[in-house]
């Protein structure tokens, strides 16, 4: 695992000098506009002022670039990591979780998202949903915004069981 991580933060590198030259550019491109907006600026030879607006126009371009190729190892990266993952296999595994851990992570997943279903699908508010499950708003929000790293297998059961119970009395 630990030999995963320091070859993807050596994958980064090269981002990380893109993402640097893109902001460099950007200051540059920020300083040759704040210079054209000054009240003394239409005072200066028009050759200068062209130069000036070249200038401009050619830093946008090589920041415009710098994106597309920060943008285009982002999208292959997130290629490659996808194309590792096999049909049956935990993106959670592929991550490097144990497999213990991979499993766990999983099935709270797939309870979060059931009950993310259940919550749109029954049109219930977080005031709702809270008095229904009979937790906390916060809780609530949690879910909401898919927050697994901080709703315990425990209370996901416990929520998940007053659906089952529910659905039982309504029947």
């Amino acid at each position: 695992m630990a030999m995963s991580i320091i070859n993807d933060l050596t994958s980064l590198n090269p981002h990380i000098q893109q993402q640097e030259a893109l902001n460099t550019q950007l200051s540059k491109t920020r300083a040759l506009v704040q210079i054209s907006l000054s009240e003394d600026f239409l005072d200066y030879d028009k050759s200068i002022i062209n130069n000036y607006l070249w200038m401009m126009s050619d830093s946008v371009d090589i920041s415009y670039k710098l994106s597309e190729e920060i943008l285009n190892f982002l999208l292959q990266n997130y290629r490659d990591l996808v194309s590792e993952i096999e049909e049956d296999e935990s993106i959670f595994k592929v991550i490097g979780f144990s497999d213990w851990e991979a499993k766990e992570l999983q099935l709270r997943s797939a309870i979060l998202n059931f009950l993310l279903e259940y919550i749109k699908n029954k049109k219930l508010s977080s005031e709702e949903a809270s008095r229904f499950f009979s937790v906390e708003i916060n809780t609530i929000d949690r879910i909401l915004s898919g927050r697994i790293d901080s709703l315990g297998m425990d209370l996901l059961l416990s929520i998940l069981g007053k659906i089952e119970f529910t659905e039982r009395k309504e029947t």
